[in-house]
């Protein structure tokens, strides 16, 4: 039995972002932040070597793949270089405690959220609108 990468790419974003709701303070945070991204980064680039199998809700090929390595590695990067950036803010008072909290989450949320849609296959997106197809 093998480990869907799939659940990583899903799960390590949407529970970082949960915890780093909760957590108060910048540096534990901000470390918080760039390992949940570069986990993120390593399940997604583990697809290319892992396909799942498609199911009726989501859809893996290669161009999907590549959307979300592309996306991950986007928000390894930003969590990366925004460290700095957020330590400046901090410190001049542009940015509350509150805030970076609030920031920290949303970003873990978006990258889970972005994935997810990248995910989505044609079939549960087209059974759940209005739209169907000519015949």
């Amino acid at each position: 039995m093998s480990i869907n990468p799939l659940i990583f790419v899903l799960a390590i974003p949407a529970s970082a972002a949960a915890l780093l709701a909760l957590l108060p303070g910048y540096r534990v945070s901000s470390q918080v932040n760039v390992l949940a991204s570069f986990a993120t980064l390593l399940a997604a680039l583990s697809l290319f070597i892992q396909h799942p199998a498609p199911d009726p809700y989501f859809l893996v090929d290669d161009l999907n793949i590549v959307f979300i390595v592309l996306s991950t590695f986007v928000g390894f990067t930003t969590s990366v270089f925004s460290a700095t950036y957020i330590a400046h803010e901090l410190e001049i008072g542009r940015l509350t405690p509150a805030y970076l909290r609030f920031y920290h989450a949303r970003r873990r949320g978006n990258i889970s959220f972005s994935a997810a849609l990248e995910l989505l296959s044609r079939y549960s997106v087209r059974s759940s609108s209005i739209w169907r197809p000519s015949r």
